[in-house]
């Protein structure tokens, strides 16, 4: 039994488990989860409402809570029904790649960096994003529905933080008062909560967890109930705010609204759940106030045996199958024989004596090749259910030649089955069901299996191969050669009170028509009443079924080889089911018998049993075969492409051109930039006196003279105004010098000083033109001005100087011309 520690333990953490699953926090504070770690409630992150789901995953519509960030700092939501919604990493549980979020009944650990939910790729819908947050509105998600990957338009919206006392409505657009049986008690965008188990709340609307009111002892719930019902016969519910529980085994309770279950009395026992105790019956003891069936090698005849030691000892040299109801049932032992042989089954309490050679595995007993010549096989009292398969097909010989008796009888009760495959029931000798006795309400079912030799010996009735006396005995392909009866009647099989039913189907592997020749007569027996009266099988001849090639598989109902379908091979005859092409792989042929295809290089399959690959999309390339997954299709890195998908390379960017990573297509650089070099990931901007004024060039060009660029990435050059030249950097415009002048977009000066009757205009540095001295000027090369003749000189403009007036003329200041003297 386990250390007292170790139960105090594990029940410890139960409770830490249980309350964890059963918390739903909508405000601050911490919650537990069911990983046991404390997370913080999550704040400032909306709510969301799914839909769309097919309808065998329905149960993941609805409102979904935030509740914690996990290690990649996105939030993991939870519906009402308990179904979660996170992204992870890597399922497979690696570094990077996979991405996705996913649907899953599993919560996440908030621990964990990659497979978050701890069970590999397992989960019930996906949608590969590195979104922060599930992908909002409709988008195209991976759900299995109908047991098979679907693509599903799935809507997702935020919804608003609703007040205490109300919880969203489905369609994220308002709030809704909470139903009975729940509660809102913090501004959230959550769900209204349920009133736990043996807890009830009768208000709309409720705003706290105290409005959730503790049910009376001796009565209880499920989760948001409005009202408590008495807990009924066979539960109990000890004190107030309790759901109720079974009675434990060996207690009963045979009230409703019990807080109690009371012990059963000696020689007695129950089962959990129990509403009265039963006596226990021969082959069992009282101990504890259950029934102790009795140990191998020992009996107990007496229903009602109130200790363990009231089952009688078999002897010296005997021993029993446990559970042994009287003296006859227990048999010698040979030297050197195992007394039992404990074969393993749902509740590892098979009853079967030795017989034969067993090899015991887990689930079946297999035989080897053997001719036996201990004792019958008799299974009495069966629990459960329990198999026994040849290792060869049709290697097992069970064989009674040794002494005169059945091969094997089978005695159980209802619900209970032996399933037997590829034994051979030989020389059995009896005066009916030679080969095979059912007693009891057991079913036995038969494939693969032979009747060979068997004699009846009654006088007047038959079943040499089978006699079933009660029970049901189901034939699979099973073979009948050889039997003989004395009466000559019901040669092979008899049924008395039991049934047997030859199934038209084929063993594993095998499809055809088996049994198709049967001829099963119905009626009385002529001459007999009551027990062998009934059906008997007159005549019978196996049909054919035949291995099922590769490539194939046995239909549903083994009538038929069937192809395998696309995403699928067998690759054996016999195969009993298809295989699905691993993730990585494909098959797009109908009936496939050779191993699965490799997605080629640019191609992935992240599933089991595709049809076809996926492309990596464009931007992303794969060189290798194999893919398994959509994060091996590798992004183009900066400065390279691919246009399409199924990409198995990247092509390099050329000149005048750039790209950053995951490109489908490289980019111009735009005016003001250039990209000399091939494969750029950016662009260079243009140094100031350069410029670039189109799209796509390998190098930027100088300013022509005159103009200038005075800042970086230019796609123009600006013209120096007049008075000004561009300088040799093409950076800054440069004033022209007094007595010489430019136009605008000038490349040099031009001189003023070097003209006759010219100066620069206004004189100084900067000149746009030359000023033409008119007349009564002159133009001072050594001011740069235009100076007015003085007294008795003139100009007619155009000069340098101004001319004196001859005799007997004069003139004013300024004068064009001089005027004769008066008189």
């Amino acid at each position: 039994s386990p250390h007292p520690l170790f139960t105090l333990t594990f029940l410890l953490l139960l409770c830490v488990v249980r309350g964890a699953g059963e918390t739903e926090s909508g405000g601050a504070g911490s919650v537990v989860g069911l990983r046991g770690v404390e997370r913080k409630a999550l704040e400032g992150v909306a709510g969301i409402v799914v839909s769309g789901m097919c309808a065998d995953q329905s149960g993941y519509n609805g409102v979904y809570e935030p509740i914690a960030l996990t290690v990649s700092g996105k939030p993991w939501y939870r519906n009402e029904n308990g179904r979660a919604l996170f992204w992870d990493p890597d399922c497979n549980g690696g570094e990077s790649g996979n991405e996705k979020w996913m649907f899953n009944e599993d919560e996440p650990s908030v621990i964990a960096e990659s497979n978050l939910d701890g069970d590999g790729c397992t989960y019930e819908g996906r949608i590969n994003s590195f979104s922060d947050r599930p992908p909002s509105g409709s988008n195209n998600w991976k759900i299995i529905c109908e047991g098979s990957w679907t693509s599903v338009s799935i809507t997702i919206v935020d919804v608003a933080a609703c007040p205490v006392g109300q919880g969203p409505q489905l369609s994220g657009d308002g709030c809704d008062v909470c139903p009975e049986g729940k509660y809102s008690d913090s501004l959230s965008p959550t769900f209204c909560s349920r009133c736990p188990a043996g807890r009830y709340n009768p208000s709309l609307g409720s705003e706290s967890a105290e409005m959730c009111i503790p049910c009376a002892a001796g009565e209880g719930n499920s989760e948001g109930s409005a009202s408590c019902t008495p807990c009924q016969p066979g539960t109990f519910s000890a004190e107030s705010g309790e759901d109720c529980s079974q009675c434990p085994a060996g207690k009963y309770s045979d009230n409703a609204g019990t807080i109690s279950c009371i012990f059963c009395g000696a020689g007695k026992g129950s089962a959990q759940g129990s509403y009265a105790c039963t006596s226990c019956i021969g082959g069992f003891s009282s101990g504890d106030g259950d029934c102790v069936l009795c140990e191998v090698g020992d009996y107990s005849d007496t229903p009602g045996s109130i200790s363990v030691g009231t089952c009688q000892a078999c002897g010296s040299g005997m021993s029993s199958a446990p559970g042994a109801t009287s003296s006859s049932s227990c048999y010698s032992v040979a030297t050197g024989q195992s007394s039992f042989y404990n074969l393993i089954s749902q509740n590892g309490n098979n009853k079967m004596a030795p017989g034969g050679k067993v090899i015991v595995s887990v689930g079946t007993f297999k035989c080897g090749t053997c001719h036996s010549q201990d004792r019958m096989y008799y299974l009495s009292n069966m629990y459960g259910s329990i198999a026994c398969e040849a290792v060869d097909e049709g290697g097992c010989v069970q064989d009674g030649e040794s002494e005169s008796g059945r091969v094997m009888v089978v005695q159980g009760t209802s619900g209970q089955t032996l399933m037997m495959r590829g034994l051979t029931f030989h020389r059995g000798s009896y005066s009916v069901g030679a080969g095979l006795l059912t007693l009891g309400d057991a079913i036995v079912t038969l494939i693969n299996c032979a009747f060979t030799q068997n004699s009846a010996t009654h006088s007047e009735l038959g079943g040499a191969g089978i006699d079933a006396a009660t029970g049901s005995v189901n034939l699979y392909t099973t073979r009948f050669e050889s039997n003989l009866a004395t009466s000559g009647n019901f040669i092979d099989m008899m049924v008395e009170n039991g049934v047997i039913t030859i199934f038209p189907t084929c063993a594993d592997g095998y499809g055809g028509s088996p049994n198709e020749q049967s001829d099963l007569d119905t009626g009385t027996r002529p001459g007999f009443s009551g027990t062998f009266a009934g059906t008997y099988l007159k005549s019978y001849t196996k049909g054919t079924c035949s291995v099922c090639p590769a490539g194939t598989a046995p239909s549903e109902n083994r009538l038929s080889c069937d192809a395998c379908p696309t995403g699928k091979y067998s690759d054996e005859p016999g195969s009993l089911t298809c295989s699905a092409c691993p993730a990585g792989t494909f098959d797009s042929t109908i009936g496939a018998s050779t191993y699965c295809t490799t997605c080629p290089a640019g191609k992935f399959s992240e599933d089991q049993g595709e049809s076809t690959c996926e492309e990596c999309d464009a931007g992303k390339y794969r060189s290798e075969p194999g893919a398994s997954r959509r994060s091996d299709c590798l992004s183009c890195e900066a400065g390279k492409y691919n246009s399409s998908s199924g990409a198995t390379s990247c092509t390099t960017c050329g000149t005048g051109k750039y790209s950053s990573e995951m490109s489908s297509t490289c980019t111009d650089c735009p005016a003001g930039k250039a990209s000399a070099d091939e494969g750029a990931s950016s662009c260079v901007d243009c140094t100031p006196g350069k410029y670039t004024n189109s799209p796509a060039q390998e190098a930027c060009v100088d300013c022509e003279g005159g103009k200038i660029a005075e800042d970086t990435a230019s796609i123009t050059c600006a013209s120096c105004p007049g008075g000004k030249i561009g300088n040799e950097d093409r950076l800054t415009c440069d004033m022209c010098p007094n007595g010489k002048y430019s136009n605008p977009a000038s490349v040099t000066c031009a001189d003023c000083d070097h003209t006759e009757g010219y100066v620069s205009l206004a004189g100084a540095d900067g000149a746009t033109i030359c000023e033409f001295c008119g007349a009564g000027f002159r133009a001072n090369k050594d001011t740069h001005q235009c100076e007015e003749c003085d007294f008795d000189t003139y100009s007619v403009g155009g000069s340098d100087s101004c001319l004196i007036c001859p005799a007997g003329t004069n003139g004013v200041r300024g004068s064009s011309s001089c005027s004769p003297c008066p008189p």
